[in-house]
């Protein structure tokens, strides 16, 4: 039996020197081996593990894998329900009747994560659970951790080595504390002072590289090496009161849903959902387009789940129905290493390993914007702060085009529109995928690229940001301290406008799109102003004022005079003209036109 580098495993007859059979798998092949007489496994570059029945000639997908693509594998002599597999910077050990790994080394740290190299026996008997510690060794570090902290008060750890690397930090709702994952310990300190309350000492294995609040004061900690412990605070000290083992390799990302559910996601690619109160397993999410996702985020509403992971595919997981709704592919020449998705579910933001932040249309799937990070990996946690809808408007405006040069740009992107195409097809029918969406929007947005100039405007603080999306040019409009509530550009683009709130007087900035000059500033309602619209011929503006300030209000914009005002007994929630009139429309519990 031999494997190559071009995906083919032949049975070979070493008398007759033929090839009695082919098998063509996806990938460059690194190790073959027989667990038993009819069943083949195999290892390829694409970090996979495929198993083959030798008699029919089928084969499937083993999810067991590394980190890395896997170098080698074997079976121990007589003893086939254990393989033993290694990756370029680790060994592991998988068991296939509780399908989990049981024995890790990590040749960059030289040491065992699981076990103690001294206290790990191979049983004979089947039956018996593979690892097994010595109770009297066991007992003896369960007393020396005892004694240490009997002798060691939280004086000691007033002063935290700042050498270690910090890998989670939260705060609570209330704001009162703050807990921060350093090396193997959790600390509790309050937000005020920093003052440390107490310390979880060697909480995991190696480090804890997750950890979030809930009941309050209540800790959920997820370590390196799977797996994820439910800390009790009770009378200033944390006690461990439930321990889950569902994973087998470092957890990614926990997320805490209905105050029942806690949902995670590990480098293994298997996602769970817990229920807490039941202290049971509710779901398991293994695709099966043997796509392993590493990366989960959740909207406000607890009904989509949306995961990534290899094979460049964002998983949208309905939590209602407990099914995948859809797949959509995205570009193979980056991976997604952290995602985040706003408050009502519309936009969604991913940090890769190609320098770049993307923000994606939820509903197509659709990438608008690329943000060029040129010094650091994206793979911390990014999130959103407040609604994006209300803080971000994309515009774009016709240019100037040179033929030559257009035609030049279009001929490529077709070409690599065509590969990129011919590369998602040959996905399709390798791993038979029914429900995934090949999405052509990229290449329309690039076809879009050559005739428009493609601006993104956005809030930061008190100050409005326009940016041109090409070039990364940036233009700056400053205002003072108030925040920002409502962003608003006109149908012409010949104004920018903002609204404050404030505690007195909203005031409303217009700006002039094209050049810096001194803004315009309105005055016309008591703390804030909740919708503006400009007229079609860019004269007029029409405002309308929230529960305090009921007045609809209509300004001519040079000369800043009141034309009509009104009061309704309900606020005026969304006001516009109508196109190419200057007749506009308002709605609270009801619509008028006027």
């Amino acid at each position: 039996m031999t494997g190559s580098g071009d995906g083919y495993i032949s049975l070979i007859d070493i008398e007759e020197k033929k090839v009695l059979r082919k098998t063509k798998l996806y990938g460059s092949i690194n190790s073959i081996e027989m667990r038993n007489k009819s069943t083949l496994f195999i290892s390829i570059y694409e970090n996979i593990i495929y198993v083959m029945d030798l008699i029919n000639n089928n084969h499937y997908v083993l999810l067991l894998i590394h980190n890395h693509y896997v170098n080698d594998l074997c079976f121990p002599f007589n003893y086939n329900y254990i393989m033993y597999t290694c990756s370029y910077n680790s060994v592991m050990a998988w068991q296939f009747y509780d399908k989990k790994a049981i024995y890790l080394k990590n040749i960059d740290k030289g040491k065992f994560i699981y076990y103690d190299k001294k206290f790990l026996n191979i049983p004979t008997e089947k039956r018996k659970k593979l690892c097994k510690l010595n109770l009297m060794h066991e007992s003896k570090i369960n007393n020396s951790l005892e004694n240490k902290k009997k002798k060691n008060s939280l004086q000691n750890y007033e002063k935290i080595n700042k050498n270690l690397i910090c890998h989670s930090i939260k705060i609570t709702n209330d704001g009162n504390y703050i807990a921060l994952s350093i090396h193997n310990n959790i600390y509790l300190l309050t937000s005020k002072y920093m003052k440390i309350i107490t310390v979880i000492l060697n909480s995991h294995y190696d480090f804890c590289n997750v950890l979030i609040f809930y009941n309050k004061y209540d800790l959920i900690t997820a370590g390196n090496n799977g797996d994820i412990k439910f800390w009790k605070f009770d009378k200033g000290k944390y006690l461990n009161v439930n321990t889950i083992n569902y994973h087998s390799s470092i957890i990614n990302q926990i997320i805490l849903y209905a105050d029942k559910y806690l949902c995670s996601c590990s480098e293994d690619g298997l996602i769970t959902i817990y229920n807490i109160q039941e202290s049971t397993l509710f779901k398991k999410i293994i695709d099966i387009n043997n796509t392993r996702y590493k990366q989960i985020s959740l909207n406000n509403q607890y009904d989509i789940l949306l995961c990534c992971g290899n094979n460049n595919i964002f998983m949208y997981y309905d939590l209602i129905k407990y099914d995948i709704s859809k797949n959509f592919y995205y570009s193979p020449f980056h991976n997604v290493l952290s995602l985040d998705i706003d408050k009502k579910g519309n936009y969604f933001i991913t940090g890769s390993d190609d320098y770049k932040i993307r923000l994606y249309e939820f509903k197509s799937c659709t990438c608008l914007y690329i943000v060029m990070e040129k010094e650091l990996y994206v793979d911390s946690y990014i999130g959103f702060k407040g609604n994006i809808s209300n803080n971000l408007i994309l515009i774009r405006k016709e240019k100037e085009i040179d033929k030559k040069y257009y035609k030049e740009q279009l001929k490529y992107i077709e070409e690599e529109e065509y590969l990129e195409n011919e590369k998602k097809k040959k996905l399709k029918s390798v791993y038979n995928l029914k429900n995934i969406d090949i999405n052509h929007n990229y290449y329309e947005l690039k076809r879009e690229e050559l005739k428009y100039n493609f601006f993104m405007i956005y809030a930061i603080g008190t100050n409005i940001i326009k940016e041109n999306i090409l070039d990364n040019n940036r233009t700056i409009f400053k205002s003072d301290e108030s925040e920002i509530n409502k962003l608003y550009v006109d149908k012409n683009k010949k104004y920018i406008c903002c609204c404050k709130e404030s505690k007195l007087i909203s005031n409303i900035y217009i700006y002039d799109f094209e050049n810096k000059k001194k803004p315009i500033i309105l005055s016309l309602h008591k703390f804030r102003t909740v919708d503006i619209s400009i007229s079609n011929d860019g004269k007029y503006l029409l405002s309308s004022g929230g529960h305090d300030d009921k007045y609809l209000i209509l300004t001519q914009i040079e000369n800043q005079k009141f034309i009509y005002k009104c009061l309704s007994d309900y606020p005026y929630t969304n006001i516009s003209f109508f196109h190419k009139t200057n007749n506009f429309v308002i709605g609270n519990k009801k619509m008028r036109c006027i």
